[in-house]
């Protein structure tokens, strides 16, 4: 018998308690707004989990070249051996040598974890749960979790999260080091006990997943490009982040840098506007071209005669070429291959700037805009 309600009669911790005592095997489909999520058991254990919008088997390509165990050409070719031989990703990377085993084995339980964890933080949404004999999974690399461990770490999560988000409230804040971090030890510490801190010529020690996250903080990458390059789920990363903070080891800065990615995001979002504002300008072009001192209906209007267009003309020229030469520099930023992190666009007060990679960016130059009294904008190269 199916399984159907709202999560408001029903949490999804009743839901998967029910699933875990009764050993069920099944696919449970929970939805909020836009957000499709799809949790496969087998025995009333988890064995996988994929949102509608991602695709698992690219986000897990896409998360090993963010974190830097794969390189994008790797996946690209994996990719295509895969569409030939049908198999796995994961297999498929694994065969070819360009994975261990053992990494595999981790990303697919973060992948799966990070999914479901998220759920925890859905205040509403309607779930159905379909019985059935068997569900696909990679019973080689995947091993069954638990939904009793679900369920305590998903609550904990649940009540530190608020605490977290004080800290950490825009995932576009970046943090970056203090001079209390060059005293932590470089090796990661066995003990996942508070920090031991000692006199100004001892190190400090620190549990290994601060020490993990601490050397990606780099002053430049966001929390939320940090969480994509980490090993971590998202919530280890950023109570990470917040213990770092809370500790004096990390600052916030200034910026506030959005993912490269999500200028693709931004793109899209603008096509829906493309085809209303094409009409509108060509509107207000025809118009112009109707009043303009060429035209025959112009010819009514003789105050018109007296505007200096070369001089307008020149002025518009000069404004086509300087947003000619941002959009330029944004498409090289968003198209061109980088050999770790790419440019980053940065907001300080109410000046935006265009960074160049930190290592390694194939751009020779970068350009700054200022809002300067004349409200012009200056190239800088």
């Amino acid at each position: 018998m199916a399984l159907e309600g709202t999560l408001k009669d029903f949490s999804l911790a009743d839901i998967f308690q029910l699933i875990g005592i009764q050993k069920k095997t099944g696919m449970l489909v929970l939805r909020e707004g836009e957000e499709l999520v799809r949790v496969s058991f087998h025995n009333g254990s988890i064995v996988g989990s994929e949102k509608e919008s991602e695709q698992s088997e690219s986000r897990l390509g896409h998360v090993l070249v963010k974190r830097g165990v794969i390189s994008q050409e790797q996946l690209n070719r994996a990719l295509e051996v895969q569409s030939e031989s049908l198999q796995r990703l994961g297999q498929v990377l694994v065969k070819n040598g360009f994975i261990g085993s053992s990494d595999l084995k981790e990303a697919l339980r973060n992948q799966v974890l990070q999914i479901v964890y998220s759920l925890f933080r859905w205040k509403n949404g309607h779930y159905h749960f379909s019985p059935r004999d068997v569900v696909d999974y990679d019973s080689e690399n995947f091993e069954p979790i638990s939904t009793e461990s679900i369920l305590m770490e998903g609550l904990r999560m649940l009540d530190e999260w608020p605490l977290i988000e004080r800290v950490i409230n825009d995932p576009y804040v970046v943090f970056k080091r203090t001079d209390k971090s060059s005293k932590v030890k470089d090796s990661f510490s066995s003990s996942f006990d508070e920090p031991t801190l000692g006199s100004d010529l001892e190190a400090i020690s620190l549990p290994h997943d601060q020490v993990y996250v601490l050397q990606l903080i780099d002053g430049v990458s966001s929390a939320k490009e940090i969480g994509d390059k980490s090993k971590l789920i998202e919530f280890e990363t950023y109570r990470s982040l917040y213990d770092l903070y809370e500790a004096g080891f990390i600052e916030k800065t200034e910026y506030t840098i959005p993912a490269v990615s999500d200028y693709y995001r931004y793109s899209e979002e603008r096509k829906e506007y493309s085809t209303p504002v094409a009409i509108f300008v060509g509107i207000l072009f025809f118009m112009g071209f109707a009043l303009s001192f060429h035209s025959p209906v112009g010819k009514i209007f003789p105050a018109y005669s007296t505007i200096d267009h070369q001089t307008d003309i020149e002025k518009l020229k000069e404004f086509s070429r300087l947003e000619k030469t941002k959009m330029d520099e944004l498409h090289r930023i968003i198209k061109s291959n980088f050999s770790v992190k790419p440019g980053s666009m940065i907001t300080v007060g109410e000046d935006r700037y265009m960074l160049p990679g930190q290592y390694g960016l194939r751009i020779p130059f970068s350009i700054q805009w200022q809002t300067t009294e004349t409200n012009e904008p200056v190239e800088t190269n």
